[in-house]
């Protein structure tokens, strides 16, 4: 699903989002003229979350690079994002690389649940 967020600089972006029960794929877009999901995903999460009536301590985030994200061809790159509330109360980012198979066991356990 392609979602528009409003970035820190008060630009309009672009991402695609696929949630999978409470799995959560952001995928950068090649065509995204703000802030990417990397530099921004706080902001993302937070109107998603916002939109959707979820709370993002709820949800599994993974932060995606793959074909759509480039105008040439190049290798997916995935990680789970986790995000902590810093001193300000605002939505703090830390990443953890993972494997495509990592990222494929994932999926499976996301549409087995129940949620």
């Amino acid at each position: 699903m392609l979602f528009t967020y409003t970035d820190m600089n008060k630009n309009q972006a672009q991402c695609d989002i696929e949630r999978i029960g409470r799995l959560l794929i952001m995928t950068e877009l090649a065509k995204n003229t703000g802030a990417s999901v990397t530099n921004a995903g706080e902001y993302v999460i937070d109107q998603y979350c916002k939109q959707n009536d979820l709370n993002y301590t709820d949800l599994i985030i993974i932060e995606q690079y793959d074909d759509r994200s480039y105008e040439f061809p190049s290798e997916t790159n995935r990680s789970i994002v986790t995000f902590t509330r810093n001193q300000n109360g605002k939505l703090a980012p830390t990443w953890q690389h993972i494997t495509s198979e990592k990222f494929d066991e994932i999926v499976k356990q996301a549409e087995a649940e129940v949620w």
